[in-house]
């Protein structure tokens, strides 16, 4: 069948099959959308009957771990929070990184579906309570902080109910419930209070989501919607909600839910969530190829510096927090965007904006081109003097269409190489790449380079350009200069012969087929319970994510309601 070579930045490869409706000016105002057909709304059928696989014992991801260990240092010690976080930097460090998942992790692969357990991550997680320990009980000022005056004074007789409370205390803080009687009988035989410390914060219940039984218990229920929107543990509010019972009442649940989703905290897990979802495998680091003769060219009098590329991908994160939570917005509108959050000068450079404040209305970009979540730059930048419309054709069918592709057969490279040209422009290169042999070219032609070609109108810096010039890698010297050509028909539904005359159709086109719309829920859907979907036991909290981003509902309405369906309120005891 198809296939997919891959050589000095050039792919062949081969898409599944796709959905979509009708045309429009290149740059006209949006219209509305049109209803979509019931064959575009996607395969999730809700059956209340089927019961979602057994949630597996999780682990905290790290963000999650270190933003839990944050919060419980400056509940125990605010006044010297700081100090204490500083000393403890380094062994945090030193823990293993969560690592994208998913069936494809370069292609929207989340670090929370990393589940995965090192000796490292067991030996580190020990010595950052070891760690913990100590720096929270050095000396009598930050005791008395931790565990109250009677920790430091004179007095013997009330060391045992001076222990008992701390244990008590800090119990709660760690296990984000009530300690039982043998808990705290347990902790309480620890030697001195760092040891308390140490053993209650590299206990399973400060590095895992321990839940007990099919239902969850209001400690339970608090704690899952603080992990999940906060990335933290559950406020004074939270707490007592459930501490009252009143959480468990469906009316005060969902008031909590949307109180908590507007929490200002709310905004670190949707950046997490948008850059882990968009970042692309072909946006290499813009700063390493200065000094090369064609790169040097190509950028003039911009030097990208070696921060650009977290910078872009921060404005990622910064858009789906504008969108989805500091603005009633659809995902319709977030699709198909022209505002600009670069809180950088050079992001903003190469945008021609101005720097957004982060706060107020964000600038507008000024090429009527840069239309739609695919020409953020650092979705078309690649760190090159070319622009790889492969790679990005290739990204769109699986990132932004969840479609697979076939991997490259094993002679792929050898091919490639052979058949590329010299001094060619990228969108000429990449069609004489694909017809270097039959079992690819259909396959290019039809589905994977099209949609690059409409995104022709960005350089390797993700800035605009009408011509595309193509310098001597040699020498830096022009060899050529032509109009960028960006008409496509990029067949989003496998019938649908429309052209895009660029970028901007073939947005219209993808979110009219409700497309992007199903492979977000998809991404949503992992990102919360840390797991792959299955169609059938998920589907209904998969069509519950999916209509409301259908339906043209903010995505507000969508992020919360997963929180609101009996998968994420209950514990399937089903294998």
């Amino acid at each position: 069948m198809g296939c997919s070579p891959l050589l000095v930045g050039w792919a062949l490869g081969c898409a599944s099959d796709a959905d979509v409706h009708e045309p429009r000016p290149q740059h006209a105002t949006p219209a509305p959308l049109e209803p979509l057909t019931p064959a575009a709304a996607g395969p999730f059928l809700c059956d209340p009957s089927q019961v979602p696989s057994q949630q597996p014992l999780r682990r905290l991801s790290s963000t999650q771990y270190e933003s839990r260990l944050r919060e419980l240092v400056e509940r125990v010690a605010p006044a010297h929070s700081a100090a204490i976080l500083g000393e403890l930097r380094h062994v945090v460090a030193a823990l293993p990184r969560d690592l994208r998942g998913g069936p494809e992790p370069e292609y929207g692969g989340l670090r929370r579906l990393d589940q995965s357990i090192y000796a490292e991550s067991v030996d580190g997680s020990y010595a950052v309570a070891v760690a913990l320990g100590a720096a929270l009980t050095s000396n009598a000022e930050r005791l008395r902080a931790l565990a109250g005056e009677c920790a430091v004074d004179a007095d013997a007789g009330n060391d045992s109910a001076c222990v008992e409370t701390f244990v008590q205390r800090l119990g709660e803080l760690v296990f984000r419930r009530p300690l039982s009687a043998e808990d705290r009988a347990f902790y309480r035989e620890a030697a001195d209070y760092s040891d308390i410390v140490t053993l209650l914060v590299s206990s399973p219940f400060f590095l895992y989501t321990v839940e007990l039984g099919e239902l969850a218990t209001a400690h339970e229920l608090a704690a899952r919607l603080a992990l999940h929107f906060w990335q933290g543990a559950p406020d004074a509010e939270l707490i007592a909600a459930a501490e009252s019972g009143e959480l468990l009442d469906a009316d005060h649940y969902a008031q909590q839910v949307e109180r908590v989703y507007a929490d200002a905290k709310t905004e670190r897990m949707l950046e997490e969530l948008f850059i882990d979802w968009l970042e692309p495998k072909h946006l290499e680091e813009l700063h390493l190829r200065v000094g090369s003769f064609d790169y040097d060219a190509l950028r003039g009098d911009f030097t990208p510096g070696p921060e650009l590329k977290s910078r872009m991908l921060r404005e990622l994160g910064r858009m789906g927090v504008y969108y989805a939570h500091r603005t009633n917005s659809t995902f319709a509108e977030l699709f198909l965007s022209r505002s600009s959050f670069a809180e950088t000068a050079d992001l903003a450079e190469i945008y021609g904006v101005p720097v957004w404040d982060g706060a107020g209305e964000p600038p507008t970009f000024p090429d009527p081109e840069r239309v739609g979540l695919l020409t953020r730059a650092a979705l078309v930048a690649t760190g090159h003097g070319t622009s790889h419309p492969i790679f990005k054709g290739v990204y769109a069918r699986k990132t932004v269409l969840c479609e697979t592709i076939p991997p490259p057969p094993a002679d792929a490279n050898v091919v490639a190489m052979a058949a590329r040209p010299a001094n060619r422009t990228s969108r000429a290169v990449t069609e004489a790449l694909s017809g270097a042999r039959a079992d690819c070219a259909a396959c290019h032609a039809s589905l994977i380079n099209p949609v690059g070609f409409t995104l022709e109108h960005f350089d390797g810096l993700g800035r605009f350009r009408a011509l595309e010039r193509v310098f001597d890698p040699l020498s830096g010297a022009l060899i050529t200069e032509e109009p960028v050509d960006s008409k496509a028909v990029p067949r989003v539904l496998p019938d649908d012969a429309r052209e895009a005359q660029g970028a901007a159709d073939l947005h219209r086109f993808m979110l009219e087929s409700g497309k992007p719309q199903l492979c977000f829920a998809r991404r949503y859907f992992r990102y919360t319970f840390a797991r792959e979907e299955d169609e059938a036991r998920d589907g209904c909290v998969l069509n519950a994510l999916l209509q409301p981003l259908l339906a043209g509902e903010s995505l507000k309405t969508a992020l919360r309601a997963v929180a609101l369906q009996p998968a994420f309120r209950e514990r399937s005891l089903e294998p």
